[in-house]
């Protein structure tokens, strides 16, 4: 059990400046009594927020005259009174953060080698541990540091749960105690996306999701089923998604859903649909075809790589590792993740050019400093835009990368076992050869990934126009235009540059060809809508972009897909 108020020498003070510094705190307390140590709370410069300090005395009676005689007193450079309370550790109970959304199953077997384990409460993010003995605990405190096998690349953090003391000397209640007696309503803040094409990886979803700065704080795909989880950091930002509706993933339109999507079962044609149907009755629809399923493929680290954490940009980490040796590749790791301290990190996979250069570069890298963005202060408070905080780079071996691709054996038999007529059958069912079904496109026929869709030479996705007027007077400036349409986006937002994508048909290749040449990297400006609603008035301010454009691939496959002028064309239309 705890300590009581007669054996506790810890003091837990709230309400110190935000200009406190240990020196100044031994100097307000050291009256009290001797001091063992002082920790300050740490808050960034641009917190308007009072901060937190922990004194650790000699002797309990000294703890007790420094809470008689400060509480409720105020602190040079504050404006609130203090609040001063004691506070001891549970001998036996530690707490574990830092976790990456591990089961409690995990973790209870990773610290049942420090000692027995009496009772367990794990959640996503963290973790409380009682142990049988308060040896047992003292050892978990010495994992602090070490990963779990499910989060290699995360550090967890252990230490003893503090337990404040009241004054009457009994423990307060635990604050998670407190938010379970309120049963607070679940805020949701997951969305899921589907379908999500074999080829795109966990970081791309999360930063076609929009990233750290929509608040995608989490991101998964089921390799079985093609379905994406996003988790975002607030329950506005899920419904920001959920809005969007659509995301575009490698040019495959892919719908936002805020639950899972239910496995529904495939209508089946059987043998009247091969035979005909009588007259007047419905006609029976041809099963869509079965996607070929994915598996997880591991591919082996490389000794060459170094994942590094801190520059903003891909020029400054060239810069830095091509200073402690040679740098043959470098690439970006998702769009910047922002820290439990606010500060949005960016990571990159450096390949040096041998891998003695890349074990030698780790402890030069980690003695470099990066500027980096300050986004929220440490208790989640807004900052000044353009606020920055100097912090020290990063440097660790990749590790093995992990990428999905379709199975060989299900790639090759996805189109038998339909259902028909309500039993599996072995062949594919009566009008599953055109690979069609009732919205079967391209991205649904057994083993094809988009990059082999083929291209629509007469169509062309543009790229960066903030309306559908601009788009058509850009791409008319080659002649042969015949339809301009506008593909579904996020709304404008107040703040941030409104651009959309469109595809352009033309009436023969030269002009899709030369319209290609035309518009891709042109420099344009587009609207920054001010407004709430993300309204677009003349009293907007503008922003530079850049346009994008290439040639756009078929949407259909099988000679489904609808021609120019609205006929259909190939096997589907005969």
């Amino acid at each position: 059990m705890a300590a009581t108020a007669s054996t506790a020498r810890t003091v837990v003070v709230r309400g110190i400046s935000t200009e406190a510094t240990e020196a100044s705190v031994r100097s307000l307390f050291g009256a009290s009594g001797a001091i063992e140590s002082v920790t300050v709370g740490r808050a960034p410069a641009t917190s308007d927020r009072q901060r937190t300090a922990e004194i650790v005395f000699t002797t309990p009676a000294a703890a007790a005259a420094a809470r008689d005689g400060t509480n409720g007193t105020i602190f040079p450079g504050a404006e609130a009174p203090m609040r001063v309370s004691l506070a001891t550790y549970d001998p036996t109970t530690v707490f574990v953060g830092n976790l990456a959304g591990a089961d409690e199953a995990e973790v209870t077997a990773f610290f049942a080698k420090a000692g027995t384990i009496t009772e367990s409460d794990v959640g996503s993010r963290r973790a409380y541990l009682t142990f049988a003995t308060e040896a047992g605990a003292t050892a978990a405190v010495a994992l602090s540091g070490s990963f779990l096998p499910s989060a290699a690349d995360r550090a967890i953090r252990v230490e003893r749960r503090r337990v404040v003391l009241g004054e009457d000397g009994e423990p307060l209640p635990a604050r998670r105690s407190s938010r379970r007696a309120a049963r607070t309503p679940r805020v949701r803040t997951r969305v899921f996306v589907k379908p999500v094409p074999a080829a795109v990886t966990t970081d791309e979803l999360a930063a076609c999701m929009g990233g750290a700065e929509a608040g995608v704080v989490d991101c998964t795909i089921d390799a079985e089923t093609g379905v994406g989880m996003v988790e975002f950091s607030t329950a506005e930002g899920r419904q920001a998604a959920i809005d969007d509706a659509t995301v575009d993933l490698r040019g495959e339109i892919a719908q936002i859903r805020p639950q899972a999507p239910r496995r529904r079962r495939r209508a089946a044609a059987g043998a009247a649909a091969a035979a005909g149907t009588a007259e007047g009755a419905p006609r029976a629809r041809a099963p869509r075809a079965r996607a070929a399923r994915t598996e997880t493929v591991e591919t082996p680290a490389d000794p060459r790589e170094l994942l590094v954490s801190g520059p903003t940009t891909e020029e400054a980490c060239t810069t830095l590792c091509n200073s402690v040796g040679t740098v043959e590749a470098i690439r970006a790791v998702g769009s910047g993740r922002v820290t439990r301290d606010g500060w949005q990190l960016h990571s990159f996979i450096v390949t040096f050019s041998t891998a003695a250069e890349a074990e030698a570069a780790i402890p030069e890298l980690e003695k470099a400093t990066a500027v980096v963005p300050v986004k929220k202060t440490a208790e989640g408070e807004a900052v000044p835009e353009g606020t920055t905080t100097t912090v020290s780079v990063r440097a660790r071996p990749a590790g093995p990368r992990k990428t999905r691709a379709p199975r060989a054996a299900a790639a090759a038999g996805a189109t038998e076992g339909r259902r028909a007529g309500g039993r599996r059958t072995g062949g594919a069912a009566p009008g599953a050869a055109a690979g069609a079904g009732r919205r079967g496109g391209a991205r649904r026929e057994a083993g094809v990934a988009p990059e082999d869709i083929p291209l629509d030479p007469l169509t062309v996705l543009i790229s960066g126009p903030d309306s559908e007027a601009a788009a058509t007077a850009m791409a008319e400036e080659v002649g042969s235009l015949e339809s301009v349409r506008m593909l579904p986006g996020r709304p404008p937002r107040p703040g941030m540059p409104h651009s959309r994508r469109f595809i352009a048909t033309y009436a023969n290749e030269a002009a899709a060809a030369a319209a290609v040449a035309a518009f891709n990297g042109r420099a344009i400006t587009v609207q920054v809508p001010t407004h709430e609603d993300g309204s677009a008035t003349s009293g907007d301010v503008f922003a530079d972009a850049v346009v994008t454009a290439r040639i756009a691939r078929e949407r259909r496959a099988g000679g489904g897909r609808r021609g120019p002028r609205g006929r259909r064309s190939g096997a589907a239309a005969e």
